[in-house]
């Protein structure tokens, strides 16, 4: 696809429009100096493919193809090593790219800024990204095919065709009738308030500090869940299975219930493409179980309930026009519990895992990168990958979960 192929106009879905507030910011450290003028070289050609982040934002509604070159820094900064930045679990701002979201807002600025340190031993490369026009999926996979780019390693070519997305069917009556049918729960004043409450202090975006899941643990989980169910469980249940059980037993005020909701990337699984540039996520609560279960059966739960759901392309393509149409509608209804999630003492979890983006197969000429910093959106729990070395999973706690887990730690 080239730029003749590509519509000059980008109308929002709900969803895109829904996020506007929120950037997408990543930062990945090499242990070399990379090639400038190389680098900025490749992302000038990569970009030519991803027209949504050389556009400016109209009205809230939609991207204009502006043709702006993509704003790139470079700072030298040879007092600082590898060693140094490695030490940060959360890069400090400093070390972030630039981006002014009022400006962004505006439709002064172009959704994207980069951002390159060239340290005394290395090179970080910081990303920062509107979330309007790429979620988890479409911001790792661009700096990976960047990266591919650089090395001349022919590419997989982005879908930029909103033809994929669910198209708007249901008037809002009707839409409420089929919210409530399909079991999606009422947001009620309280929810609202809280929610924005901690958006508007930043208390969604207090954090503490990782927790690392080696992979010996995970295939440990995986043999004991076996030998009670039969089966054998992936990763993301069992991950899921585990942070639900560490939750329960690190609350005071027990709950007799529980559930989890699982972020899903839709590309590959529902009718959107591999390839979709955008917003394409959704989110796939469990029913509750008993709060007290064995992990095993906590894990047989997650899984049967997300197969239910995630099996089925036509099952998750009528969930998500269903998402848009409520947000577009704004009818105060969500997909899972949020009061149980938001809560000081929750007791529905949403898990958003990245482990299977191309995180740590971005590579600049001389190797894949010691430490990729994750965005800095406020998820409640995220799972990242460990460097390789590590051998394992990251898990960061932000907002209420955070909290709990502090207070359990006096």
């Amino acid at each position: 696809m080239d730029e003749s192929e590509i519509s000059e106009v980008w109308n929002l879905s709900p969803l895109d429009k829904s996020v506007v507030s929120l950037v997408n910011r990543g930062s990945w450290l090499f242990p070399y100096h990379i090639d400038i003028k190389r680098i900025e070289e490749s992302l000038q050609e990569i970009i030519k493919q991803y027209p949504l982040f050389c556009s400016r934002l109209v009205l809230f509604e939609k991207l204009v193809y502006s043709k702006d070159k993509v704003p790139f820094v470079v700072e030298q900064m040879p007092e600082k090593t590898c060693s140094d930045l490695k030490a940060f679990w959360k890069i400090p701002k400093k070390f972030q790219a630039d981006f002014n979201l009022s400006d962004f807002k505006a439709g002064k600025i172009p959704p994207i800024s980069i951002k390159i340190f060239y340290l005394k031993n290395g090179t970080l490369i910081s990303v920062a990204l509107s979330h309007v026009c790429a979620d988890g999926a479409t911001f790792y996979h661009f700096v990976d095919q960047w990266s591919k780019q650089y090395r001349n390693v022919s590419t997989d070519h982005p879908v930029i065709d909103q033809q994929w997305l669910p198209k708007m069917e249901h008037d809002r009556e009707t839409l409420l009738q089929l919210l409530s049918k399909n079991g999606w729960f009422p947001v009620g004043l309280k929810a609202l308030f809280i929610h924005l409450r901690d958006r508007l202090f930043g208390w969604d975006k207090k954090a503490v500090s990782p927790q690392i899941i080696p992979f010996a643990k995970i295939e440990q989980l995986r043999e004991d869940c076996f030998k009670e169910t039969g089966e054998k469980f992936g990763n993301h249940v069992l991950l899921c299975a585990w942070l639900a059980k560490m939750i329960v037993s690190s609350q005071k005020e027990k709950h007799t219930s529980f559930s989890v909701v699982s972020v899903v990337d839709l590309r590959g699984r529902s009718s959107i493409p591999d390839f979709f540039v955008g917003n394409a996520v959704l989110n796939v609560p469990t029913s509750p179980f008993e709060a007290d279960s064995d992990i095993h059966l906590i894990a047989k739960h997650i899984n049967n309930d997300l197969k239910q759901t995630i099996a089925s392309a036509d099952k998750l393509d009528h969930r998500f026009q269903l998402t848009l149409e409520s947000i577009e509608n704004k009818v105060p209804f969500v997909g899972f519990d949020l009061m149980s999630n938001i809560a000081k003492n929750p007791n529905c979890l949403m898990i958003n895992n990245f482990c299977k983006f191309p995180i740590y197969s971005v590579d600049f000429g001389e190797g894949i990168p010691t430490k990729v910093f994750p965005n800095d959106l406020p998820d409640t729990i995220k799972i990242f990958p460990a460097p390789p070395a590590e051998k394992g999973y990251y898990v960061y706690f932000q907002g209420n979960i955070a909290q709990l887990i502090k207070s359990n730690k006096k």
